[in-house]
């Protein structure tokens, strides 16, 4: 009885420890990615519009490339780091980004 438990409970552990690596990792600069949420990227854009902020000075503030800032919205996920950089930017929080 004793050895099914244990089995059970090594399972269990693997099966978390799957989901865990799943979900997420950490990248080269050390921050948390978590890859099953996808970022509004129409309410950043509604706001940048609202805001009158070109997509130009929105990579400038975020200190990145335009090209990356176009990534961003068309891959739809990017770090938290960043994320919280764009909420700042636009005056939001960063759960309000994440769909």
């Amino acid at each position: 009885m004793g050895f099914f438990i244990v089995v059970g409970i090594l399972i269990y552990l693997f099966s978390f420890v799957k989901y865990y690596f799943n979900n997420f990792f950490i990248d080269s600069k050390k921050v948390l990615i978590y890859h099953d949420a996808m970022i509004n990227t129409e309410l950043i854009e509604a706001r940048r519009k609202k805001l009158k902020i070109s997509k130009y000075r929105m990579a400038d503030k975020l200190e990145m490339s335009r090209q990356t800032y176009y990534s961003i919205l068309n891959n739809k996920s990017t770090t938290l780091n960043t994320l919280d950089k764009i909420a700042s930017i636009l005056g939001l929080k960063s759960k309000d980004l994440v769909i």
